[in-house]
């Protein structure tokens, strides 16, 4: 979405921010669409992302803490979705589809 509020394509994106981050941002988004969760468990997936390991950080340690603090919270949500064993295996797929590639 632009600054005045309007959407634009793959196209626009393209010329925006080039076409390996354009396509890195679809694939993310195809792949978050397939594994059909919730919005708060989708939700609780973006912090995982942006909490990605930097060396140049003074506390990594603390996103470290930050980022296994919301994948525990994921994972009780999906719990409180699912049975036991469809909340281990959504979880396991969220881990599966390597999220973290499209933002290193």
């Amino acid at each position: 979405m632009t600054i005045n509020g309007l959407h634009y394509s793959r196209f626009f994106m393209s010329q925006f921010i080039g076409k390996k981050t354009t396509d890195a941002l679809h694939e993310f988004s195809q792949r978050l669409h397939n594994l059909n969760i919730t919005q708060v468990e989708h939700s609780l997936i973006i912090p995982i992302v942006l909490c990605l390991p930097d060396e140049q950080l003074r506390d990594s340690e603390s996103v470290h803490i930050i980022k296994y603090c919301y994948m525990y919270a994921l994972y009780i949500q999906l719990c409180t979705t699912r049975t036991e064993e469809e909340a281990k295996s959504v979880f396991n797929n969220i881990l599966q589809v390597n999220l973290f590639e499209f933002f290193v």
